[in-house]
């Protein structure tokens, strides 16, 4: 079967009537190439007339010498006639995308200024979050205003104010991470002034509030014997989750709104874990894999970083965010920001996302006493 053309494979697609040139679905996408790079012939190659003159009779002789006199001017244009159509796609699809990042972003912010737990210095960090946020947006509505850019050009600036918003949204990120850490230290602090207090003066008084300190404690911990005992509606989420991306078509609206749900209710570790014991062998998939599978590009910028948060949360939670957690978060950051040409066609690599949050939920499980860190493959 036939995949997409290559980036390079699309560079050259002008050239194919002025140049010896070739392409082959080997390795399976479109390869589009002057010989030089495949001068080994590989299978399933395609000659055009002028590379038939150049060879010969490919594998019965090398043929003779043949280099056209190549019109640079109507090469170039035509160059820019299949590349316009490209680049008006890559940077509306970076618009839309960057669009969606900042209004998201910015209404967990605003949340999070609401947010009682919140301090007055934290307000100030977050209120200057917001305002560049609304710097990188003022920019963003004056690009799609613009009618002056040529297509590569509005995908250039296009770019550089992703880049700009994807720092932005890493600060928001480790200022909630930061946040966390303080109220998960002042809580453990209370707990051990608790546990400090002069024993009172009523023995069954005093084992009784020891045992509710414990049991409070593991409750903020995440700490549970019963971690895999999930509960009849997460159970129905996974269904209704399996459900939306199953089969032709996807309900994306669905698929948003699970994960949206558990990544509020900080319930997304039970949710995945669950998602490993009941629908996780149906397709050999983790629900992170699932989700991957199915999500554009727009719909992974925007959840990716939430989910990735959520499970870090957890882990501090439970003590283990150590240097093992953090290279797992680092590498599905590094994909989850990623930039360039193949960060605008592509996203990210998916199997390096998926492999380094599937290996946090496994941390996580291993912790929690979980049985389903890792998808069934039976």
């Amino acid at each position: 079967m036939w995949g997409q053309i290559t980036n390079i494979g699309l560079a050259n697609l002008p050239y194919w009537n002025f140049l010896p040139m070739m392409y082959t679905n080997f390795g399976g996408d479109i390869q589009l190439s002057t010989i030089e790079p495949y001068n080994n012939n590989p299978l399933n190659a395609v000659l055009n007339p002028m590379a038939q003159m150049s060879w010969g009779i490919a594998g019965l002789s090398e043929g003779f010498s043949m280099f056209p006199q190549v019109n640079q001017g109507s090469a170039s244009a035509l160059a820019q006639q299949w590349l316009t159509p490209t680049y008006n796609q890559m940077a509306s699809q970076n618009i839309n995308t960057t669009d969606a990042n900042i209004k998201g972003t910015i209404t967990r912010l605003e949340a999070k200024l609401q947010d009682k737990s919140t301090t007055e210095e934290q307000k100030t960090e977050i209120q200057k979050i917001i305002d560049n946020l609304k710097q990188a947006q003022e920019k963003l509505d004056n690009l799609k205003k613009s009618s002056e850019l040529t297509p590569d050009e509005a995908y250039k600036q296009s770019t550089e104010i992703s880049s700009e918003v994807n720092e932005i949204i890493k600060n928001a990120v480790n200022l909630f991470s930061s946040a966390q850490t303080a109220q998960t230290q002042n809580s453990e602090n209370k707990t051990n002034q608790a546990e400090n207090k002069p024993a009172a003066t009523n023995p069954q008084k005093t084992e009784t509030k020891t045992d509710d300190s414990e049991k409070k404690t593991d409750k903020k911990q995440g700490v549970s014997q019963n971690i895999d005992d999930f509960s009849t509606e997460i159970k129905k989420d996974v269904e209704a989750f399996f459900n939306a991306i199953d089969g032709i078509g996807t309900d994306n609206d669905e698929m948003e709104k699970l994960i949206q749900k558990h990544v509020d209710a900080g319930t997304l570790t039970e949710f995945m874990l669950c998602w490993n014991e009941k629908a996780s062998n149906r397709h050999n998939e983790s629900l992170i894999e699932a989700f991957m599978n199915d999500a554009d590009h727009g719909q992974a910028k925007k959840y990716l970083p939430l989910m990735i948060e959520s499970l870090t949360e957890r882990a501090k939670e439970l003590g283990i965010y150590n240097e093992q957690f953090e290279s797992y978060r680092n590498a599905a950051d590094k994909e989850v920001f990623s930039d360039g040409i193949w960060g605008a066609l592509h996203g990210m690599n998916d199997d390096v996302v998926c492999e380094n949050i599937d290996a946090m939920l496994q941390l996580i499980a291993e912790k929690e006493g979980s049985k389903y860190g890792s998808k069934k493959t039976e």
